[in-house]
């Protein structure tokens, strides 16, 4: 399980229950304790939970998790998706896209294809593995 997929998990947990303790999130995401005290330190820093004695309560404001995380949330359909989606593009159309952790994927699926060209302005969307490889 990636970093950022175990965040995920664990700020659900902590959005579920408002309240997590290492010994129980550690079982229920088979990690060790000390890799658990790791990711509460750091999401701690990033202030997406309050660290308190034996674990981390969740902060008082609402937030929507970053798209590195999001990125983590079922990966193989999004990227099936993006498939689809790009292959209905022919070449010479237009598509437009907005922004999210799904459409980010058709975007790199589209900069693959030797059919279209790209003008993103989206930074997620024009970051590393978008572009297509000449």
């Amino acid at each position: 399980m990636s970093r950022y997929h175990r965040w995920n998990e664990l700020l659900e947990l902590l959005a579920t229950t408002g309240q997590l303790q290492v010994e129980d999130a550690a079982r229920t995401l088979r990690v060790s304790a000390a890799t658990l005290w790791r990711d509460f330190d750091e999401l701690a820093h990033q202030q997406m939970l309050t660290r308190i004695r034996g674990g981390a309560v969740a902060q008082g404001v609402t937030y929507d998790l970053p798209l590195r995380y999001k990125s983590e949330r079922h990966p193989s359909q999004k990227r099936r998706i993006a498939t689809a989606a790009a292959g209905l593009v022919k070449a010479g159309q237009i598509a437009g896209l907005n922004g999210g952790t799904t459409t980010t994927e058709v975007a790199r699926a589209l900069a693959r294809s030797a059919s279209w060209s790209p003008t993103l302005a989206s930074s997620p969307m024009t970051g590393p593995g978008s572009r297509r490889q000449e």
